[in-house]
């Protein structure tokens, strides 16, 4: 093969050179610093930071971490676990409560809430009443327009028809976890539903009234193969849904893939060629591309996406669950016993985190600003930190430019479709040396 994506050897050979790269081994850039360059939390500098500037309006997303799963998928990284007693899930989700009013109690302002994510783990192994219990309570603490962005993540060994009814009281959108439509690479990957329950779940939420309607699936799984992600973008050009997530394969230690032989897996020319095909597929269905990851209809773009990669505020709750308000990135303890201890103890359960310098914002402004495909605007970041992009990350930039991997004018900087294939790796460019991991 002469081109991967379109890319020619010769430039794939300069991209790989730079130290841009897409592999398996990769980690998803969500946040600057790295999780593991984070400290221990100061709960007690947190809550003063939280209470002095609590009345400053704000706007936020929610996010709600649900760990219980059917079975420990091969590829997950997140932390999840198989349900519990029903005793052990009604205590948790008491602790959910209590963790969601005590940041009611410091947080003395107007607050207009822009979407809400249930994510996992897997939501909808509990049942439709429990779920809906708990985002009345989450509204009643912060009050929500009639119309927010509510989003539930799900798998289809979860759903059917009268538990999606129910769920559609409360949620707009619904994400199902597809991963493949294939089989044999579902059970090589610990996946608990088939073909069959996948399409069924897809036309149960329509007609449930779901009109917002997300799949996700994967590519670079074992058994899959260029051929079968091909049959998997023709079964999604079949559905057509609202929305279409397509994740590569990250292979990290913890998960059950982590210690098969790498030969199992896509290579890393096979993973540039699956994204391209992707981004072509979608393209050429007519849909709006918002992530290098993520194609919507026109109408169904995802606010909690928007809002965490223009750098805004948003709130987690749960076990394990990512926050960035008053500029401190943070996550919550895990695993649940441990959160619910300490949630009964101290009403909140930040583990690990800290509040960012003005440098360290400008690089996490940077890193995932340039996962939004309208890119950075950079009169916005000059408003925002008093300096240029460009006279922050100038270097950065002219590598980015001579490798042909953005566009770049005086009004903002984006990914071009080659930068795209290769947007983790890129983000990483921004981060410092000693404190960036692999790409």
């Amino acid at each position: 093969m002469e081109k991967f994506a379109g890319i020619g050897k010769k430039k794939l050979e300069l991209i790989h050179n730079a130290g841009v790269r897409k592999s398996t081994s990769h980690v998803f850039v969500y946040r600057y610093p790295d999780s593991d360059n984070m400290p221990a939390m100061d709960a007690d500098k947190f809550t003063f930071d939280a209470k002095k500037e609590s009345k400053k309006d704000r706007e936020l997303a929610f996010y709600l971490h649900i760990p219980f799963c059917t079975s420990v998928c091969s590829y997950c990284h997140y932390y999840k676990q198989l349900p519990p007693e029903e005793k052990q899930i009604e205590q948790y989700l008491k602790s959910l409560e209590k963790e969601i009013s005590t940041y009611k109690k410091f947080i003395d302002a107007k607050i207009e809430a822009n979407s809400v994510l249930f994510g996992g783990g897997t939501p909808t192994v509990l049942k439709a009443g429990q779920l809906n219990s708990l985002m009345e309570f989450l509204q009643a603490a912060f009050p929500m327009p009639k119309k927010i962005e509510a989003t539930i993540e799900s798998s289809p060994e979860t759903l059917d028809l009268e538990k999606l009814a129910e769920l559609r009281q409360y949620f707009n959108r619904l994400s199902i976890g597809v991963q493949d439509f294939d089989d044999g690479v579902l059970k090589a990957c610990n996946r608990n539903h088939n073909k069959e329950q996948a399409l069924k779940a897809v036309k149960d939420a329509g007609n449930a009234g779901f009109e917002n309607i997300n799949i996700d699936i994967i590519y670079g799984l074992p058994g899959q193969g260029i051929k079968g992600w091909q049959k998997t973008l023709g079964e999604i050009e079949k559905i057509q849904p609202e929305s279409v997530t397509a994740s590569d394969l990250r292979v990290h230690k913890g998960t059950g893939f982590f210690a098969e032989d790498r030969n199992r897996f896509a290579s890393e020319l096979e993973l540039v060629e699956m994204h391209g095909m992707f981004l072509d597929k979608m393209n050429g269905l007519g849909y709006k591309q918002l992530f290098p990851y993520q194609f919507v209809k026109q109408g169904k773009e995802m606010k909690f996406l928007e809002n965490q990669w223009n750098n805004n505020e948003f709130l987690g709750f749960g076990a394990s669950s990512c926050s960035y308000f008053n500029k401190w990135d943070y996550n919550n303890v895990f695993p649940t016993a441990k959160y619910v201890e300490t949630v009964s103890e101290n009403g909140l359960a930040c583990a690990v985190g800290k509040k960012l310098s003005k440098e360290e914002q400008k690089i996490r402004h940077a890193a995932l600003g340039l996962k939004n495909c309208e890119g950075i605007d950079k009169e916005k970041f000059r408003q925002r930190f008093g300096t240029g992009f460009d006279e922050e990350f100038g270097k950065i930039v002219e590598l980015l430019e001579g490798l042909e991997l953005v566009e770049n004018s005086e009004k903002n900087i984006k990914l071009n479709r080659d930068g795209i294939l290769f947007y983790d790796s890129i983000s990483r460019k921004f981060f410092p040396r000693q404190n960036s991991k692999s790409g």
